[in-house]
């Protein structure tokens, strides 16, 4: 730590802040472009707090020639897989309902009134389909729930149509017109509803050049195109587990996935047959972008003869931008990911330096001062200044102090004074001995008072070695000292 001066860490950890912080904001907009996609929400919508529900769809090639009866089979092999799983009960349709679908196809008319005219593409659509695609609605309502194979002595007419903004305003010369009536096939229709046209570029260019119109399938057939080719069959279902929702539609269209290891064992894998199915309410998670970016080259190229709708057609364009948003937020984490690591390692090899109990407290006060010093540095950035060759002043660690510092009462600062020759004389013990007694009698630190005592005693037992062996010889100097009275130095020759 202390090689690396703390303004790089703290640049460090700022790119690396910043870094994160734009991975989520482009994350938050993205979700919220993904919000907007009403066709692509009904899952979440459908769905409840028990019970988790996805909207899978399958495609397909209008060479396949799917019909009502088709369908009827797909939806039959649906309900018995939810019935066999305990996810629909008797009353299913009756009393309540646990899961709705629809079907399209696709075609375009002439649509006239008095001298007007303009040609628009014509949805042929099932019962639920605007429960599937809520498009936002400008004037009138929706489709009335027609049957699909209704007949006009039924009572009910299924020569209802639900126009966009474009073409009501090229009409009619506005958007307030339901209960109107229109020419289109041969036959009469009347205006149920006003709905939004496409409202950004990229809708513009999946919308394509003409406009659109929605009538029931059972009128779309009476307009001349019997039996007309069903292109596309969505659903929304109970999904419990991962795929359930995905497995089951796909057992009803009789579909099965191949794998990577698969595709790359063909000759060619151009052909992908007449029946795509997938999973629309998890399309833009991590691990389905991961799938999408991973599997892109087999989708560069295709050979079938699948048309998609234009709300699939937009879903598509935004799983393509989705995917290299997500490649982008990867590449802005590999330096935040990189640092984590770093840091992770580096902790690993100095544990046993960092994490002792000698140097805890080394480690908390160096991160209470880089903490301090970015938090500084936030709010007065102007009076921070680090600099890569002198660090900011920093108090010792506790454990480095040296010793504290002897007592006032020091060797260097009382040494005592050389005597003068002529003042050297020998001192009677008794009377040293009472000239330390009045010393004694003022207050002396403890520190002073164990070198004093100490001296007399080694005094006492010189003299007594005089007494026993007349071979050594002693000399005793007497210093006199103002303020600690008299000291005794004793020199062995």
């Amino acid at each position: 730590m202390k090689n690396v001066s703390k303004s790089k860490i703290l640049i460090l950890v700022i790119l690396d802040v910043l870094l994160v912080v734009s991975v989520l904001l482009i994350s938050f907009f993205q979700s919220e472009r993904q919000k907007r996609m009403y066709s692509q929400q009904a899952g979440a919508r459908w769905g409840t707090e028990d019970v988790e529900c996805a909207e899978v769809s399958a495609f397909f090639s209008e060479k396949k020639n799917e019909t009502v009866e088709d369908i009827s089979g797909i939806r039959n092999k649906i309900m018995k897989t939810l019935y066999d799983d305990a996810y629909i009960d008797e009353n299913e349709g009756k009393t309540h309902r646990s899961w709705i679908d629809a079907y399209s196809t696709k075609g375009q008319f002439e649509i006239s009134r008095n001298d007007r005219s303009l040609t628009a593409n014509v949805y042929g659509v099932s019962d639920d389909f605007f429960l599937v695609h809520p498009i936002p609605l400008k004037s009138g309502g929706y489709l009335n729930p027609v049957k699909t194979m209704v007949a006009e002595s039924d009572g009910e007419d299924p020569f209802q149509i639900v126009i966009d903004e474009n073409v009501a305003w090229n009409i009619f010369g506005g958007n307030d017109v339901a209960g109107m009536k229109v020419w289109m096939g041969g036959r009469i229709f009347t205006v149920m509803g006003v709905v939004a046209a496409a409202e950004n570029k990229t809708e513009e260019m999946a919308y394509g050049n003409f406009d659109g119109v929605y009538v029931p399938y059972a009128a779309f057939a009476k307009m001349g195109i019997e039996n007309a080719p069903i292109t596309c069959y969505e659903a929304v279902m109970p999904n419990p587990i991962p795929n359930y929702a995905y497995n089951a539609l796909a057992e009803a269209c009789d579909v099965t996935e191949m794998t990577d290891s698969e595709k790359e064992q063909l000759r060619s894998t151009l052909f992908f047959g007449d029946t795509e199915v997938l999973e629309n309410t998890n399309r833009f998670s991590i691990p389905s972008l991961y799938k999408y970016v991973k599997s892109k080259k087999y989708m560069t190229m295709r050979t079938d003869s699948i048309s998609y709708p234009y709300w699939e057609n937009i879903a598509r364009f935004e799983v393509e931008r989705a995917s290299r948003l997500f490649i982008f937020c990867c590449i802005l984490l590999l330096l935040p990911a990189a640092t984590v690591i770093g840091t992770i390692i580096w902790l690993y090899t100095k544990r046993g330096v960092v994490f002792n109990s000698r140097n805890k407290e080394k480690v908390m006060d160096f991160l209470g001062e880089f903490a301090e010093g970015v938090k500084n540095r936030l709010k007065h950035p102007e009076k921070e200044n680090y600099d890569d060759d002198e660090d900011p002043e920093e108090e010792e660690p506790a454990d480095e102090v040296s010793e504290p510092a002897p007592e006032p009462f020091q060797e260097e600062e009382y040494e005592p004074e050389e005597p003068a020759e002529e003042e050297e004389q020998e001192v009677p013990i008794e009377e040293s001995a009472e000239e330390v007694e009045p010393a004694t009698e003022e207050p002396v630190e403890e520190e002073t008072a164990g070198p004093k005592m100490s001296a007399l005693s080694r005094l006492e037992s010189i003299r007594e070695e005089d007494d026993s062996d007349d071979s050594a010889n002693h000399q005793l100097n007497i210093n006199a000292d103002d303020d600690l009275g008299i000291e005794l130095e004793v020199v062995e020759n």
